[in-house]
């Protein structure tokens, strides 16, 4: 897709979502995220706060997560990166976690340019969602402000 068609998109996304849908669009057009990881998408696993904060991290297994503090980050030689470890979906009516589509967990290096919308778009908003809806809420849910199993 050429990147006028994606920002002519983010930009249809942004009069009505704000910017949180502008960076949305951006965000899954550069690292092919489904709908469902970037609706569920949290502070903790999103540049420029993942891994130095990572939510997975377990203190009895500190060196499990050493190399990710290594490699990626916000800093001297480190790579911006997106940890997806997770999706939002409907489960009976109710919006859960759940596990990436096929166990596909894995870290996305994302450009310099996306890695500065993500720190813009984090310090623009108090949510904890990365893309908080129009409301507040989760995206796969407008109205909602809380997940089953957050």
């Amino acid at each position: 897709m050429e990147s006028a068609a994606v920002e002519q998109l983010a930009r249809n996304a942004e009069a009505v979502f704000g910017f949180s849908g502008y960076a949305f669009m951006w965000t899954m057009a550069m690292t092919g995220m489904r709908p469902g990881e970037l609706y569920g998408l949290t502070r903790g696993y999103c540049y420029p706060n993942w891994p130095g904060i990572d939510p997975r991290a377990d203190p009895d297994e500190e060196e499990r997560y050493e190399e990710d503090a290594e490699r990626y980050g916000k800093g001297e030689g480190l790579m911006p990166a997106i940890r997806v470890e997770r999706q939002v979906q409907h489960v009976e009516g109710e919006l859960q976690f759940l596990p990436p589509q096929y166990d596909s967990y894995r870290t996305l290096v994302v450009l310099v340019f996306l890695a500065e919308m993500l720190d813009k778009l984090l310090a623009s908003h108090e949510s904890d969602w990365v893309f908080p809806a129009v409301k507040g809420g989760v995206w796969g849910r407008s109205t909602s402000t809380s997940i089953t199993g957050a």
